[in-house]
């Protein structure tokens, strides 16, 4: 029985297939919504993790990593990574999704739960920041898109051909 039910890691991960699905199809509306049962997912899974310690310090199990696992929480922020992606090779031709994108850290440390999270949850949330970065960092690099007949000759120029 046990076996049957998904993990919450396989949960989050279908909850940003989702996501992505609605980024590939260019729906807004319908990403939207698959980004925001995204983060109320990882909400809940944050709260129900979180505790105090004796000394009244808050802490998150979804922190604890095993010899056989990752900490939980880096698996959950793993997965606005490939978000991050998609939404930033959609950025020429529709920039809200990487718009959304960029308030996920303010969402998931929203103040409208009685939930206090441990430094390193709130430290991987704000990781995000320069996780989203990069994918657009990478679009500066790539060199524009430009008929073969002027690629060809570009790449002459530079000896490349």
């Amino acid at each position: 029985m046990k076996s049957e039910l998904p993990s919450p890691d396989q949960i989050l991960e279908e909850l940003a297939d989702k996501a992505a699905a609605q980024i590939d199809r260019r729906a807004p509306v319908a990403f939207d919504a698959a980004l925001g049962e995204l983060i109320q997912h990882h909400k809940f899974l944050l709260a129900i993790n979180a505790t105090h310690l004796p000394d009244g310090k808050p802490f998150n199990f979804a922190e604890v990593a095993g010899l056989a696992w990752r900490r939980p929480h880096s698996e959950w922020i793993s997965q606005y990574r490939r978000l991050f992606e998609r939404a930033a090779d959609q950025i020429r031709d529709d920039q809200s999704f990487i718009e959304k994108l960029a308030y996920v850290p303010l969402s998931l440390m929203s103040r409208d739960s009685d939930v206090e999270l441990s430094p390193g949850v709130r430290q991987g949330i704000v990781d995000l920041g320069p996780m989203l970065v990069y994918p657009c960092a990478n679009l500066v690099e790539m060199p524009e898109v430009v008929s073969e007949g002027r690629q060809q000759r570009r790449k002459a120029l530079r000896g490349y051909a």
